[in-house]
């Protein structure tokens, strides 16, 4: 994606280079491809309700109802699949001038106050959701006015949104993210293309436990900083992907599918898929069929 394209679709108003974009229903890949924020902009996915699927440098990343991903100007990504309703916050690097925030970087950027940096994925605490979810409102309406102040007004409701997220970082207790070394990232992340090559195996976490080479609590903590989710769940993530490809590109049976795929049967296949994607295989295959 282009800086041009990037600010035309992005930031159509120079005045206020900040969007909050609310999206419902059932999408898949196609709507966002993979890209990177070429214009120095950030990136926020707030889940309401459902369940969005991003592919973060290469590696999925799933967040639930009350979590937000944070993605920082070189995170190359792209929106998998969602379900549901989720509001997506842009705004450019220059914005965080008029904020307490800075901008620390290591491996990626990342936003940083009073020492605490803000995790790539974090889970809001209820009670603070209402907040959040009127802040984001706010800062949409701001779009629709014409007052000279908005940029103001926009970054300062930006200010106070990024302040509740750190404040939620710090009374949760939220992990800051490990910084492993280069070299375990490799190793997880040739481990989860191994393990995309053979969805048909009946791999169970004491195979994976001995394929990897890691120890089981260790497997988990790597995992879970490469993908966000556990060995066992990513694992279902990259099944219900890979049959929901197969549901639209061919003409399989669900059953052949499901073998395909991983799952034991066709029951325990169709019961993961609504689970994941809110909707039965031959319905998801029957609407994508429709759309074209």
């Amino acid at each position: 994606m282009s800086t041009a394209n990037s600010l035309q679709c992005y930031y159509p108003d120079p005045r206020l280079p900040i969007r909050v974009i609310p999206h419902r229903g059932t999408f898949t890949h196609d709507a966002y491809p993979v890209h990177i924020h070429e214009d120095v902009s950030w990136e926020f996915c707030y889940s309401v309700r459902g369940h969005v699927t991003a592919m973060v440098r290469g590696v999925p990343r799933r967040i639930a109802p009350g979590e937000v991903l944070v993605l920082g100007p070189d995170d190359v990504h792209g929106f998998d699949a969602w379900t549901g309703k989720h509001i997506t916050l842009m705004f450019q690097q220059q914005v965080l001038r008029q904020t307490p925030l800075t901008v620390r970087s290591r491996r990626v950027s990342r936003l940083e106050m009073g020492g605490i940096i803000l995790p790539q994925r974090l889970r809001i605490a209820p009670h603070r959701r209402p907040l959040v979810e009127h802040t984001l409102e706010q800062i949409r309406r701001e779009e629709e006015n014409d007052h000279p102040l908005r940029e103001t007004m926009a970054a300062l409701l930006l200010s106070q949104l990024l302040l509740e997220l750190m404040r939620n970082a710090q009374d949760t207790g939220a992990p800051v993210e490990l910084h492993i070394s280069a070299a375990a990232r490799e190793t997880i992340e040739q481990f989860c293309g191994e393990l995309r090559g053979n969805l048909d195996y009946p791999w169970t976490l004491t195979e994976m436990v001995r394929r990897s080479g890691y120890g089981a609590s260790q497997l988990s903590r790597l995992f879970r900083e490469v993908t966000s989710l556990s060995p066992c769940a990513w694992l279902t993530e990259e099944r219900v992907r890979r049959a929901r490809d197969l549901l639209i590109q061919s003409d399989k049976k669900v059953t052949e599918i499901a073998v395909e795929v991983g799952f034991g049967s066709c029951c325990h296949f169709t019961r993961v898929f609504n689970t994941v994607m809110g909707t039965s295989p031959r319905e998801y295959r029957e609407a994508m069929r429709l759309r074209e």
